[in-house]
């Protein structure tokens, strides 16, 4: 399979901002008093943005993708992502 040029995976969006992390920074499951989730990266292409990717949570051993129900463990992996994510594209007015 042809991998895209970065260009073609990485439209404008227009005025949106991109921000991108690595797949290892992403915890394979966070635990919060005997409630825990496991996390997931899936490839998920669309149409028009090749390189667009999920992270899927399962909470408590849930077998499909949930929002994690545990508040704590929400904020806690937005909180690592954030902390690690990249800016490649600011906003535009």
């Amino acid at each position: 399979m042809m991998m895209p040029k970065m260009k073609d995976a990485l439209p404008s969006y227009h005025n949106w901002g991109i921000a991108v992390f690595l797949v290892k920074d992403v915890p394979p499951k966070l635990t919060d008093n005997g409630s825990y989730c496991d996390f997931r990266v899936e490839h998920v292409p669309e149409p028009e943005n090749y390189s667009h990717t999920e992270v899927l949570s399962y909470p408590n051993g849930s077998d499909q993708p949930k929002k994690p129900s545990n508040k704590k463990i929400k904020k806690q992996i937005r909180q690592m992502i954030s902390d690690r994510a990249q800016i490649v594209k600011y906003p535009t007015p």
